[in-house]
């Protein structure tokens, strides 16, 4: 038998406590009958917890990204419906930056290799964009807009990209030149 799921990719989203008890409540009870309880998803019919479900906007719409607190399984909830989408199993355990004060505090290590420092920083979202190479719904990232003040004063707006694992994935040749033409004098 096939399912064919419709989608909605618009209206309001959900908050994250009425996704945690669609999947507690509705899904992990159907998953418990159809997925069996061997390999990597015998964890399903286990007794477990599951992180805050983070919101990640892709162009089209947006979804929840769940992970489990084993850290090797994660699932994607439609953030509209609350519907399930997607399970994946990960070799070794992932871990996800979910709070945008964590992104502030790697972007704030890296500009101080350029002697420079954040003046001002919208809201960092989490983005996942099809388009971009080796991406997958599980790898989202953040992004961000910064104000940057480099060590000669100048300030400037720098678009900032982190990868849902806390890496720094844009680039700051912006400041980097910066920094070499004040070396260079």
């Amino acid at each position: 038998m096939v399912r064919v799921f419709k989608r909605i990719l618009r209206g309001p989203i959900l908050p994250p406590e009425r996704i945690e008890r669609y999947f507690y409540y509705r899904w992990l009870g159907e998953a418990r009958k159809e997925i069996p309880a061997q390999g990597p998803f015998r964890i399903i019919h286990e007794d477990f917890g599951i992180e805050r479900p983070i919101l990640v906007k892709a162009p089209d719409y947006s979804y929840y990204l769940m992970l489990f607190k084993d850290h090797r399984l994660a699932a994607i909830f439609n953030a509209y419906d609350g519907s399930f989408e997607e399970l994946r199993y990960f070799e070794r355990p992932q871990r996800y930056v979910t709070e945008s004060k964590v992104v502030r505090s790697i972007l704030s290590k890296a500009l101080r290799q350029y002697k420079a420092e954040v003046v001002e920083m919208s809201t960092p979202e989490i983005r996942y964009d099809q388009e971009l190479p080796g991406a997958d719904r599980f790898s989202p990232r953040w992004e961000v807009r910064a104000v940057v003040r480099d060590a000669r004063g100048t300030v400037r707006r720098v678009p900032v990209s982190v990868s849902a694992a806390g890496r720094l994935i844009s680039s700051l040749d912006e400041l980097e030149e910066t920094d070499r033409q004040k070396t260079k004098r």
